[in-house]
Parts: structure tokens; C-alpha cells; sequence
């Protein structure tokens, strides 16, 4: 058990982080409305509407003395950075110092090389997504990580020698209006409803105001999950490049703390999506060829306990394998990507959507067939 001398440390340490946290909070004004340390003392220690604001009440010493000795602390530099707060009061011959933070100032503190290498890698992930956003300081905090881990060779390495790239063969990152793009993180920030037009694949325009649950970026874009009240779940996940308009509404969001998103991700398969929400899960029987068999055994297409290889087959060499997994909207087009390196056994409905999916493809090429 800790000692109590830890004990004390600790409880001191945390009284601090949050009085700076406080003060920080305070002191986010613009420049122009810089604050003395005598104003900081009222905000910090008054209540609003109580004398203790007015300004004809002698402030105690103690606390004053309290707050210069944090903004003195704060607003020094230091061998690991720039000074958390601006004293723009410095340096006018005995005039009143005042004070307000600059954000980035704070993130640069805050920030350690493992959360700017994070940082980068995310952007490499969005790719040029982050640059459409305005007004949430994405670009400030990119320019602090990369100069963050350029001060650390190894981490500086690391960057130099690792990217992300796209699943599959590679396709243009979708092209998302910067308005939309803008709109729904201003929905998120402020928490408020977001209202859009929508255009499906099929041309179908929709229209619709509803609370952002989360965004997933998979696919060279990012989809909204949305909810219209306090019962419903999301549907799927609409792409933002489909979105002809969006706008940030005056309405309160409607929370849902019962969602979680990372469990959202997982039961969809990683937004694969059941065709059928009440449906059980299936057992996928395949066959596949000693060529390809590396597939399932390197990256199960279920969690491992849910897929099982058996023996390879004394007759042809193929193995077959049993998965127990979501009748999703996107397994049948992987199945075929796979190509003649499986069969599906099983369940009758699966193989029959590869059956006619496959007579349909051959259709296009049956003019180039020789016997």
C-alpha cells in the first residue's frame, strides 16, 4: 500500500492539475480580453451573482498571492517548452500584467511522442480529410506532433519508416465537401443535432436531422451513424461524400450514453452490416485450395474460435473450413474476390447468390470462351 506521505503527494498533485485546468479555462479569451491577476482571482474563487464579484470587495491576500504565484509559474518559459499563458502586460514600466493562453501552447505541453506519432498516423489514415476541416485546430496540433517527433531520433525513425496504406487495390479516397465536412464536426463539438440531404447510390434523395453517434473512417471515407431519438439504434452508416448539404442545427443533441461505439463497429462486422438485424449467425462452409488457405489461417475472416480448418483432403489437397459469422451485406462480394480458390458448401442461400453472381460474370465473357 502507498504511504501516506505518497498519499499526500498525490492528492497535492491532483489539487494542482485541476486548479491550472481551472485557470486555463478562465484565461481562454482572446488577447484583446486579457485578464489581471486580480480579475483571475475574482473568476476563480467567486460565484457569479454573489458580492464576492463585485468590485468594491477587497480581494484576501492569501488568495491573490495564490493565483500571481500560478500565473508567475504558468506564464515562464522552460527548457521543455513556451509558456503556457501570455503575459501581455510585461515589459510596460509598472503597468497592470495581464493574461490569456494560447490552446496550442497547451497541446504542445500536453502532447508526448507516442500521441504525435498517433497523431500522424491518423492523418495518414484520413489522408487529406483533416485538411478540409476548419476551425477545430487539426492543422495546429499536426504541426506540433510532427515537430514533436522530429526532436526524438528513434520516434523520428519510426515516422520516416511506417505508412498506411488502403486495404485492397487502392482507390481514390472519396471526395467529401468541406462545408459537410465542417458542418458535422461542428455538430459533434457543440453537440448539437445535424440536419442534411442525402443521395443514395440510387439516386434516392433523403432528408433528415439527427444526433451524430460516431463516425468511422473505413474505405477512403468516413460514415455518420445518426440517431433521430432516444430509442432507435443507428442504421448504416451513410457515407459523407453522398451528402449534398449539412448543417449544424440549433437543436441539443440527444444523447445516448447506452451507445457504445466501439461495440457498434464490432457487431457490424466493421460496418459490413447484417442483412437482417434479428438474424441468427450463419455456418459458412467452404472449400478452399492449398494456395489460398493462408488467407483464413494469417486473418480470420471470424474471431478464431468462430472459424475452424480442418485436415487437408487426401483426394485434391483443398481444406475445408467452417465459420460461424453475421449474414452480412458485404461477404458475398469478398467470397468472390477470392475467385476460383473456394466454393462455398454452404448455407444453400450463400452458395446460391455466388451461383447466380457467378453466371452473371461469366455471361460478359462467354463470346471469349474456347473449348
Amino acid at each position: 500500500m502507498p504511504s501516506k506521505a505518497a498519499e499526500q503527494k498525490a492528492l497535492v498533485q491532483a489539487k494542482t492539475i485541476k486548479t491550472v485546468a481551472r485557470l486555463l479555462e478562465i484565461l481562454s479569451v482572446p488577447k484583446e480580453q486579457a485578464l489581471s491577476n486580480e480579475e483571475l482571482c475574482r473568476k476563480f474563487y467567486g460565484k457569479p451573482g454573489s458580492n464576492w464579484d463585485a468590485k468594491t470587495r477587497d480581494l484576501p491576500a492569501s488568495e491573490l498571492r495564490n493565483i500571481q504565484r500560478y500565473t508567475k509559474a504558468l506564464s515562464r518559459e522552460t527548457s521543455e517548452g513556451p509558456a503556457l499563458i501570455e503575459n501581455v502586460g510585461k515589459g510596460k514600466g509598472g503597468g497592470v500584467h495581464r493574461f490569456y493562453h494560447i490552446p496550442s501552447r497547451v497541446t504542445h505541453w500536453l502532447m508526448t511522442e507516442e500521441i504525435a506519432l498517433n497523431v500522424l498516423l491518423t492523418r495518414q489514415i484520413l489522408g487529406a480529410t483533416f485538411d478540409s476541416i476548419e476551425g477545430i485546430g487539426i492543422k495546429e496540433i499536426s504541426s506540433i506532433a510532427d515537430k514533436l517527433v522530429g526532436t526524438s531520433v528513434e520516434t523520428e525513425r519510426i515516422r520516416r519508416r511506417l505508412r498506411v496504406v488502403p486495404d485492397w487495390i487502392g482507390r481514390e479516397p472519396a471526395s467529401i465537401d468541406k462545408t459537410v465536412l465542417k458542418e458535422t464536426f461542428d455538430a459533434i463539438a457543440s453537440d448539437r443535432q445535424l440536419k442534411f440531404r442525402y443521395k443514395h447510390s440510387n439516386k434516392e434523395v433523403i432528408n433528415k436531422t439527427v444526433s451524430v453517434q460516431g463516425l468511422v473512417a473505413k474505405d477512403g471515407s468516413l460514415y455518420l451513424l445518426g440517431t433521430d431519438g432516444f430509442s432507435d439504434i443507428p442504421a448504416r452508416g451513410l457515407p459523407l461524400h453522398r451528402f449534398e448539404f449539412a448543417e449544424c442545427t440549433n437543436l441539443q443533441a440527444i444523447p445516448r450514453p447506452d451507445f457504445d461505439l466501439d461495440g457498434y463497429i464490432e457487431d457490424s462486422h466493421k460496418l459490413s452490416h447484417k442483412f437482417d438485424v434479428r438474424q441468427s449467425p450463419i455456418e459458412l462452409r467452404l472449400r478452399v485450395a492449398p494456395d489460398a488457405i493462408y488467407h483464413f489461417r494469417e486473418r480470420p475472416l471470424s474471431v478464431p474460435d468462430k472459424q475452424d480448418i480442418g485436415p487437408k483432403s487426401e483426394i485434391d489437397g483443398w481444406f475445408p473450413v467452417l465459420i460461424t459469422l453475421p449474414d452480412m451485406i458485404l461477404l458475398v462480394p469478398f467470397l468472390l474476390s477470392m475467385g476460383g480458390w473456394i466454393e462455398v458448401l454452404g448455407p444453400p442461400e450463400v452458395r446460391a447468390e455466388m451461383a447466380k453472381r457467378a453466371r452473371h460474370i461469366a455471361g460478359h465473357y462467354a463470346a471469349d470462351v474456347l473449348d
